[in-house]
């Protein structure tokens, strides 16, 4: 106990020192700091951490525009818009009366438009954020001050960029998909063929790509798919090229043969009718196309039974073939068939059977045993021995 009261006043003599003010002043934040962490040492380490590591701000955006000036915006706007009414021809006179509706309803209620530009601001800058990365730090800053004021029109032009970047991507994988389908039809998978040309379709609608996505799904009988994708080619061929244009007609041409297949035949005539039209006036009524455009209607008129309109029909195309690619040619011999079947319809037995073999003797010869074509001419002429009298 003595040695206890020594030691208290030679600390006590060493406090009342005045040159020693530093060393007591640190002693005593030491003491405290110890105590502090002694008592809860937890809450004063994330204290510290709270300290010493800034935390990133989710605040929104400071936006600069205010209330008199979006006011004075909307003044502006109406003026210019009711100034440019004067000048403007019928479509845009309605677009302008659109806009100044819209403006003079902003401005009868002008704090709320504003919240409504505020939020818009607010997730404009957040896309920004996210999509913009490669954008450059510099352009970023000034849409967004841009934007904080009241300006769309930097971060239009950015998302303009971002929006023909991502274009350019979604047409490359187009690319690669109707080259997946053009492989799958060279090995003969068309079921993945009409998978690979509806993907590129759907990604980029081209002229191209929807031409053969149709045609494989009406190969594939899918016609719930073929017909909406034969209307998208009729609108695009129309844009495009135009209503007088040989593609116009092969438009037509197939979205025809798709309604016949569904046994709309009232509908797939007109459609015969004006491709064979345009197909006289772009590439003459001596071309394979011109031929193969008169067979199809033929062929509907045979559906149909009316064998007084398919006849001379079939008759024209067989010859047309025959001039221009021959005698020894598949789609001559597909002619010859279709002639077949229609005297098979009419009770022309002998001239039924005549055209039969000769078509056969056509496609072995041009195609092959084998050939899916060759196969379908030999059931006909099985069928047709099989059925009649």
């Amino acid at each position: 106990m003595d040695q206890l009261l020594v030691y208290a006043q030679k600390v006590w003599a060493f406090l009342t020192v005045s040159e020693n003010a530093g060393a007591i002043q640190t002693i005593i934040a030491v003491s405290v700091i110890a105590w502090a962490i002694i008592k809860n040492p937890w809450n004063w380490f994330q204290k510290g951490k709270e300290l010493a590591i800034p935390t990133t701000s989710t605040e929104h955006p400071i936006i600069t525009l205010t209330l008199p000036q979006f006011e004075e915006r909307i003044a502006k706007e109406i003026s210019e818009s009711e100034a440019n009414l004067k000048t403007a021809h019928d479509t845009e006179k309605i677009q302008l009366l659109q806009k100044i509706e819209e403006l003079r309803n902003r401005a009868a209620h002008p704090e709320e438009a504003l919240q409504e530009a505020r939020e818009t601001i607010t997730k404009l800058e957040d896309v920004l954020t996210r999509e913009g990365n490669d954008i450059g730090e510099a352009s970023m800053t000034e849409a967004r001050k841009a934007l904080e004021a009241g300006d769309f029109s930097i971060a239009d032009d950015i998302f303009a960029e971002i929006e023909a970047r991502e274009q350019l991507a979604v047409e490359r994988a187009a690319r690669a998909a109707f080259a997946r389908g053009e492989i799958a039809q060279q090995e003969i998978r068309w079921t993945d063929a009409a998978k690979h040309y509806a993907r590129a379709a759907q990604l980029h609608p081209t002229f191209e790509h929807l031409y053969s996505a149709r045609e494989f799904a009406w190969r594939n009988g899918d016609y719930t798919k073929s017909i909406p994708l034969g209307t998208d080619l009729l609108e695009i061929a129309k844009v495009e090229f135009g209503e007088t244009h040989e593609k116009y007609a092969l438009a037509l041409n197939e979205h025809a043969l798709t309604l016949k297949a569904t046994g709309k035949y009232d509908l797939a005539e007109p459609l015969y009718k004006q491709a064979i039209e345009i197909t006289k006036q772009t590439l003459g009524e001596n071309h394979p196309d011109y031929a193969t455009r008169l067979n199809n209607l033929a062929d509907l008129y045979l559906a149909t039974g009316q064998y007084d309109l398919a006849e001379p029909l079939f008759k024209q195309a067989i010859e047309i073939f025959k001039q221009t690619l021959g005698e020894n040619h598949p789609k001559y011999a597909t002619s010859l068939n279709n002639l077949a079947e229609l005297y098979r319809a009419t009770g022309q037995y002998d001239l039924a059977e005549s055209f039969f073999k000769q078509a056969i003797e056509i496609l072995e010869a041009s195609l092959g045993l084998d050939h899916p074509n060759t196969k379908t001419v030999k059931d006909n002429y099985k069928n047709f021995f099989e059925n009649h009298p």
